[in-house]
């Protein structure tokens, strides 16, 4: 009974979804048309505006790289486009406290272009590092990142948390487990 309890443990480990944290760590400071960061098989590209730029903000917990989408105030939304669907997207923000920001929102999209989930922090004049804003929802294929403040509304997004559906093959394994379990315990029957 306990060998069977830690075959059927290891095999739901194997279709939870894997949390998978872009921090953007791998990029130099600079301005590009778009940027990918990839992590356990997962892709996340984010682009907007006239690009995005990679800077370091000097935030706790933000690290060495942070990303602000490129272009004339007021800033422009930023868009992260993952490699394959999620079901999960959590990310912080933060600015200097020069400007009134309003809200932050994340928004998440399907394949289809049709919102998922949304989330909205009010920010205002804060300085330093805020969030998270969370969205969840079945595949979610993007995510928009926008402010609601007036000029120039420059956020700073960074550590974006995702948890990826699992891959098929984590689920072949899965069921070809619960398949042996069936035929062993058909003989012991």
């Amino acid at each position: 009974m306990l060998k069977r309890a830690s075959i059927l443990a290891v095999l739901a480990s194997a279709v939870s979804a894997q949390a998978i944290v872009f921090d953007w760590e791998n990029l130099s400071e600079g301005d590009y048309g778009t940027v990918s960061q990839t992590v356990s098989g997962l892709t996340a590209t984010a682009s907007g505006g006239q690009g995005i730029t990679v800077t370091s903000t000097g935030f706790s917990g933000f690290g060495g790289a942070s990303l602000i989408s490129s272009s004339p105030n007021p800033r422009p939304n930023m868009r992260v486009d993952f490699s394959s669907a999620v079901t999960s997207v959590s990310a912080y923000f933060g600015d200097f406290g020069a400007d009134d920001d309003g809200s932050q929102t994340l928004t998440a999209y399907n394949a289809s272009d049709v919102v998922v989930d949304t989330d909205s922090v009010l920010y205002g004049g804060a300085s330093g590092p805020a969030g998270p804003v969370s969205v969840s929802g079945s595949g979610i294929a993007y995510v928009i990142c926008s402010g609601e403040g007036p000029f120039p509304n420059s956020i700073y997004w960074d550590n974006f948390e995702v948890s990826a559906v699992p891959e098929p093959a984590s689920l072949a394994v899965v069921g070809a487990g619960l398949v042996l379990l069936g035929r062993k315990r058909s003989r012991r029957g």
